[in-house]
């Protein structure tokens, strides 16, 4: 199994060198958001977009955030990217051969998922395989006053579409109640030869005092864990942020839940969590929310490709893989892929629903060993489309 590998920042020169390109693979964030799960719109490059990218300065642009509640120095040769309603700090580095390294400061209400779930979602980005908590390698380090983290890993294969090993240097803070994710991703020698522009980023980065979960809609309240949830939704108390704020909701999500499936822990943003358990062989099915418009399809799909063994697609693909799904709020796109297992011979199976309603975008998803996915198929899509989502 490939290990995370970190480097202590004391060792980073100072000095920024020759402007780099990273080509990244989303989360969101996703990304990580996941990433940060993604809607599926489509977009010709994943989210960058060489039309909106701002020129590059030629010296060090200060308190350059989107976001009042925080302030840093923008390294010379960065390109500016236009902020989103989830990065409030995009950027691109630049090298002559055309390539690029993208580096992006995410903000999420909470805990965010935890550390196994962001590790794995970074490694499953470039095509690395899960690993426990007691596996993880990890730097302690400083930003904006705060202890984070800092985490360093790189592909053991080269992954399309620049057929090179892959780097990812992320950076994770909890600041006042919210989680801040600062990442790097580009080809394995472009991230490299960013990395002591992005530490000295890291150190440049300053907090304001406003909490940040009040500039974020928060995200509904968890499920009933009931087997089977009232097919009437029903009002429920304005939901907490992780600061305290309160915020009105609607009402929380509601489905009709098969009696096999047992529930399992949920936070901010994965609203719904279950195990299904056969024997030796089991699946896990979650319902994530995230607020606005989090990216593209091609990402996303990438991404779920990456958690299963399988390689990237391209756009022009994507027509093939995602059919539409009727669902309460209108239509969703439902993509089903089979994928290689961590054991010899055994097969991991992931389907996935995505759809925007009102200010939301939700995402449902079942991945496990293939013969119960194949089995729980129909009772999953029943779900997902007796699901009575909140407004808004």
């Amino acid at each position: 199994m490939s290990e995370i590998v970190t480097a202590p920042f004391s060792r980073l020169s100072s000095a920024v060198p020759s402007r780099v390109v990273l080509a990244l693979a989303l989360s969101v964030a996703a990304s990580g958001c996941h990433r940060e799960e993604v809607p599926f719109y489509r977009v010709a490059k994943g989210d960058v977009d060489a039309a909106d990218v701002a020129p590059a300065a030629s010296s060090a642009a200060a308190d350059s955030s989107s976001d009042s509640r925080v302030h840093w120095t923008v390294p010379a040769g960065w390109k500016t990217k236009p902020a989103t309603q989830m990065r409030v700090g995009n950027f691109i580095a630049e090298s002559p051969d055309g390539r690029v390294a993208e580096i992006t400061v995410i903000p999420f209400p909470g805990q965010a998922g935890g550390e196994v779930d962001n590790v794995n979602r970074w490694r499953g980005q470039i095509k690395l395989p899960p690993v426990t908590a007691a596996e993880i390698t990890s730097q302690t380090i400083s930003i904006g006053g705060n202890q984070a983290k800092l985490y360093d890993m790189t592909s053991a294969e080269p992954i399309p579409p620049s057929q090179r090993k892959t780097r990812v240097i992320a950076a994770s803070a909890l600041v006042d109640g919210n989680s801040w994710f600062f990442k790097l991703t580009g080809d394995e020698d472009l991230a490299s030869a960013q990395r002591p522009a992005f530490a000295q980023f890291l150190k440049s980065v300053a907090f304001g005092s406003s909490p940040l979960a009040a500039a974020i809609p928060s995200p509904p309240a968890p499920p009933s864990a009931s087997p089977v949830v009232p097919a009437t939704a029903t009002p429920t108390a304005p939901a907490t942020s992780a600061t305290g704020n309160t915020a009105p909701t609607t009402a929380s999500p509601q489905w009709d839940l098969p009696k096999d499936w047992q529930p399992l822990p949920t936070n901010a943003m994965k609203v719904g969590n279950f195990s299904i358990t056969e024997g030796d062989a089991s699946a896990v099915v979650t319902v994530t929310t995230f607020p606005g418009d989090v990216g593209g399809s091609l990402a996303n799909v990438n991404r779920w490709r990456g958690q299963i063994g399988l390689n990237p697609v391209a756009e022009s693909d994507l027509g093939a893989l995602l059919s539409p799904l009727d669902v309460d709020g209108g239509k969703a796109m439902l993509i089903d892929m089979t994928g290689q297992g961590q054991e010899a011979g055994k097969k991991v199976r992931l389907i996935a629903v995505s759809l925007r309603k009102g200010e939301n975008s939700w995402f449902f998803k079942i991945i496990g060993d293939e013969p119960v996915v194949a089995k729980q198929r129909a009772g999953f899509i029943h779900f997902v489309q007796s699901t009575r989502l909140p407004n808004g």
